[in-house]
This record gives structure tokens, C-alpha cells and sequence, in this order.
């Protein structure tokens, strides 16, 4: 679904990625993570084709997202880190901005992703929680039923009850054999969530592997970077589960 090969991005003499080459395929829960600066969001946006590659390859969907953005985006649902939102409408007029460029539209499942995200629909954008306006922009990514979700830092910022709110969300979706791409720096939120990570750090890919029941996410992250403090800060964004340790 996402083919990612060999990619460069440069500004300057600043390394924002180098040489990356990724493979998720359908179904898959595919996590990046990494440190803020690391080179996250680039990646993202490349994959989005929001800017293009200095070089390398990507194909989401067998279509290249810079040369033809429009041909996947039906298919593609995405969350910014930072959302952008019109801040004096209320949910459900924002809702149907999105709504309106929906060709199928299946109400039965909308109505579902209402239910579950628990959504005022009556309620200003300016009135909203960070968590609420995360979930809004959720929905309106989740409601073209995409075959792919993209994701760039979902959970920063939200509370422990936001957060496994959006855990929920993605077990949820998940049934539907979704494709989803994460990019976040939270190490639990990787472990819980994805089926395979990438560690990433300076712009580079420093390792991938599978995560499973055995698999100590920490100890393989410290053999790539061992007693890096700057690095090993990550490990102190720790999420509250709440007693939902069981991966989704």
C-alpha cells in the first residue's frame, strides 16, 4: 500500500531525511518512531505529497503522491499534528465540509464513528478540548472509509482518557483492514498499536523490526542508541493506560 524508496529531502545544508526505504503493506499497523526533529513529519508529507522528494521513490496506492495527489486522496485519511480548523463553525457545519466531497457516503457507519468518538455536533470548533478537536479531525478522516490513515502525532498533547479514547478508535477500525502509517515519539503508543516500527533518528532509518508479545521494544531502541540522554528522553513520554496494556 505505502512504497517507500531510497528518499532524500534536504533544505539547504539541514538533512531532513536520507535515504529512507519503508514497505507497509495492506492491513498492517506501521509505526516511526522517533525523537521531535528526528524527521517524523517530513516523512509524512512526502508520503502525502505535500512536498516532493530530492530524490528516491514513493508510491502510495501504486500512484505517486507528489505527481498525482488527487488520484489517492479518496483513499487516504490523514490528522496533522497541527490541526488547523475553522474555529467559528460549529462540528457538525465542519463535518459537512468534508462530508460534501464524499462520493459513497455510508451513513449506518458514520452514525457508528458519531457514537463511538462521542461528538457535539452543536458545539463551536473555539469551544473544543485539544482531545475533541483531535477527535473531529478523526472523524472527518475516518468517514470517507479510507484504506489508508495516515497519522502524525495523534496523541500529543491529549490526556491519558483522550488518548485511549483513540485507542479504541483504532481497534475499531482495524476490523476494516485498514492500512495505517503513525508517526509519533511516544514509545507505548508504538508498542500498543503497531505491527512493525521503524526507529528513526537524524533523518535516517537506524532499524525495523516486527513488535510482538516477546518483543522488548526498550532494549532493541538502547542498542541503537544506547546511553544517549537527548534520546533516551523519549522513554519519559510514558502514556497513563489505564490498564489497557493488551495491543490493539
Amino acid at each position: 500500500m505505502i512504497f517507500i524508496n531510497k528518499i532524500n529531502k534536504t533544505y539547504g545544508s539541514y538533512v531532513a531525511n536520507k535515504n529512507i526505504s519503508i514497505k507497509v503493506e495492506k492491513g498492517l499497523t506501521y509505526g516511526i518512531l522517533g525523537t521531535n526533529g528526528a524527521g517524523k513529519t517530513t516523512l509524512i508529507n512526502q508520503v502525502m505529497g505535500f512536498i516532493k522528494s530530492d530524490s528516491g521513490d514513493i508510491k502510495v496506492h501504486d500512484n505517486n503522491p507528489w505527481k498525482n495527489r488527487e488520484l489517492i486522496m479518496d483513499k487516504i485519511g490523514f490528522v496533522a499534528g497541527e490541526i488547523k480548523q475553522y474555529q467559528n463553525l460549529k462540528s457538525k457545519n465542519y463535518i459537512k465540509i468534508h462530508k460534501d466531497f464524499i462520493k459513497d457516503f455510508d451513513e449506518n457507519y458514520y452514525n457508528n464513528l458519531i457514537n463511538l468518538l462521542e461528538i457535539n455536533l452543536n458545539t463551536k470548533i473555539k469551544n473544543l478540548s485539544k482531545g475533541n478537536k483531535q477527535k473531529l479531525e478523526l472523524l472527518c478522516a475516518l468517514m470517507k472509509k479510507p484504506e489508508i490513515l495516515v497519522l502524525d502525532e495523534p496523541t500529543s498533547g491529549l490526556d491519558p482518557v483522550m488518548q485511549n479514547k483513540f485507542y479504541d478508535i483504532l481497534k475499531y477500525i482495524k476490523q476494516f483492514n485498514v492500512t495505517i502509517f503513525i508517526c509519533s515519539h511516544i514509545f507505548q503508543e508504538i508498542k500498543l498499536l503497531c505491527d512493525k516500527v521503524s526507529f528513526i533518528n537524524s533523518g535516517s532509518i537506524i532499524k525495523e523490526f516486527e513488535i510482538d508479545d516477546n518483543c522488548d521494544l526498550e532494549d532493541e531502541f538502547n542498542k541503537c542508541f544506547g546511553n544517549n540522554k537527548n534520546i533516551k528522553n523519549l522513554f519519559d513520554s510514558n502514556i497513563n493506560l489505564g490498564g489497557k496494556n493488551e495491543k490493539v
